[in-house]
Order: C-alpha cells, then structure tokens, then sequence
C-alpha cells in the first residue's frame, strides 16, 4: 500500500473525530433551556398522554391512533400522583385491559416492584421514633399510600384482562358492532373495584 494512502485514513479519522467532538458540543445559537421550560415539557407530556388516554376513551370516533411513546409514558408515569392525575389514572386502567401481553407483563411486573418498594419504605418512614421525623415525613407517607394503592389496582386490572379479554381484543355485540363490555356485564367497570376509593 502506497505510504500516502496510510496519510489519507489517518486524515480521514481525524476529520471524523472533530466532527464528532463538535456534534456533542452545544450549538452557539441552540437557544438555552430554562428550568422552567423543561417542567414546561414534562408538562406537556402529561397533557399529550391525558388527551391520549381521553381520545382512546371516544376512539368510536375514529381520532385515537396507537402512539408508542404516549404509552411508554403511561407506563412509566402512573406511580406518581404528580404525573398522573387521578382521572387519568382511572382511565389507564381501563386502558390496560388492550395492552400488549408483553406490555401486560412488563407492567404487572412494575406494579409488584412499586408495591413492594412503597411497603419498604412506608415501613421505615412508619418505623421513626417521633423525635427523627422529618417535617416532610408525612406527605411523603401519603405519596407512597397512593402509590401502592395505584399498584395494587394495575395489577387488578391487568389481571382482569387476563381472566377476561385475551390480548385486548374487542367484544363483538348483538348486531355485529364492536365495542367494550359494559359496565353492567363486569360490574365495576373494569377497574377491579368493588366501590372503594382511595386517595389517588
């Protein structure tokens, strides 16, 4: 191979390398983002997922589309009072009967391990003599009550779908039209309740 040729690669690789140290560089005229408008877009993407669930609700009307990544997000986000309000909470899980059986799985099992962390930890919180509790002790007790009270009706749920409709298909009724089963067939409206409401 000619020497040159050697020169050129190693000319090459470094050309590359600059180009790469720069990309990972921020932009002199990227504008910055404030903290502010980072809640902003965790904001929005509570609102998106809300109007997703809402749209999946009255999706008779043909404008609810599956969105990968607002589900991811209402996978990850239901634990949190703060991330999911309680309405959209209780149409998550409605929602949850259509889920994937893979995507079943994965959350059956984030709902034992959010169970199981929220009872550790309402242990010790529980477990201070009075004098070591801290001032926040208390709202952070509730949050973890709700928390595992959130758990324990996605896993409900999700084995009401289980027992129920396999793999989320939909119930076809008298006439032919497709649709959900409705209440009075279930009873609870498919959230696994038998009437109680907690704090969530």
């Amino acid at each position: 191979m000619p020497p040159n040729g050697a020169a050129n690669r190693k000319k090459k690789i470094q050309k590359r390398k600059r180009a790469k140290a720069r990309a990972r560089q921020p932009s002199r005229h990227a504008p910055e983002v404030s903290a502010d408008a980072a809640g902003a877009t965790a904001g929005s993407a509570a609102s998106s997922a809300l109007e997703y669930l809402e749209a999946w609700r009255d999706r008779e009307g043909g404008e609810w589309k599956f969105n990968k990544n607002r589900q991811s997000y209402l996978l990850r986000a239901w634990p949190e009072p703060t991330k999911m309000p309680r309405a959209a909470f209780e149409l998550l899980l409605l929602y949850a009967s259509t889920l994937h059986p893979g995507a079943r799985a994965r959350a059956a099992e984030q709902a034992r391990t959010v169970a199981s962390e929220a009872e550790a930890e309402l242990k010790v919180l529980e477990g201070r003599p009075e004098g070591e509790a801290d001032e926040g002790d208390g709202e952070r007790a509730a949050v973890l009550k709700i928390r595992l009270m959130r758990s324990l009706k996605v896993e409900e749920a999700l084995e009401g779908a289980e027992d129920g409709e396999e793999g989320g298909e939909e119930v076809v009724g008298e006439g032919g039209e497709k649709g959900e089963e409705s209440e009075e067939e279930d009873g609870d409206g498919g959230t696994g309740e038998s009437g109680g409401e907690d704090s969530s």
